[in-house]
């Protein structure tokens, strides 16, 4: 069911006709607000790297009852306000890209 549940997520997040890299490569263009690619790729795994430990005390919960798309999107909320953040100024792609990678996160714990 867990399976189940984030594959449902993951249709209902991805954009349709998008691969779930593409989404995220593209609101990693909107929020992203460095130009260089060296510096913008390390902003990028930064975000990811706080992603993941953000969901890593989460995840054993998520086993027993997997999540809603309105808990990731407040937990996407919560953590791009995290102070760690304060500096990308364009939240809403930020989030939405939260969301989806979230949904990463979770699809390749099994």
């Amino acid at each position: 069911s867990y399976r189940k549940a984030i594959a449902g997520l993951k249709a209902r997040v991805v954009p349709a006709g998008k691969s779930l890299p593409a989404a995220l490569d593209d609101l990693a263009e909107k929020w992203n607000p460095l130009y260089a690619e060296g510096p913008k790729a390390n902003l990028v795994e930064d975000v990811n790297a706080l992603a993941r430990d953000f969901l890593r005390s989460l995840r054993k919960g998520f086993l027993v009852s997997p999540p809603t798309r309105e808990r990731l999107a407040e937990l996407a909320k919560q953590l791009a306000a995290h102070k760690n953040l304060d500096q990308i100024r364009k939240k809403e792609p930020l989030e939405r890209y939260l969301e989806i990678y979230f949904v990463k996160i979770l699809d390749l714990k099994r």
